[in-house]
């Protein structure tokens, strides 16, 4: 049976697996805002660990626009201390997202919502 890779939803928490260079690893992620012309879409990379310690400026982060998250930066210091967990990804059509360095996350399996 074929398993037709799972679409990650803005605000939720998934596990996934992430490639890169050849290399596999498990981890946690958050889908944030999406560009739906562009098709490319900001995630929170470590999400698990992340909203445990700031569970409070995730979930503002998740409700914030494209816009807002490409335009905030460093002058938004609530997000300054895992502002570097924070990625730039192309939406696939199978459902994966990859990054301009060909990081590739998929194999999504959904946790909870944030």
């Amino acid at each position: 049976m074929i398993m037709k890779e799972i679409k990650p939803k803005q605000g939720s928490l998934y596990h996934c697996l992430i490639e890169s260079k050849g290399v596999r690893r498990k981890s946690t992620i958050i889908p944030l805002a999406k560009n739906r012309i562009t098709k490319r879409q900001f995630v929170l990379l470590n999400a698990k660990n992340i909203y445990k310690e700031y569970p409070e400026a995730v979930k503002e982060l998740t409700n914030k626009s494209f816009f807002e998250i490409m335009t905030s930066g460093a002058e938004n210091m609530d997000f300054f201390d895992f502002s570097e967990c924070i990625l730039l990804f192309l939406c696939q059509e199978d459902g994966s997202l990859l990054d301009y360095d060909g990081q590739r996350i998929s194999n999504f399996v959904y946790v909870d919502v944030v």
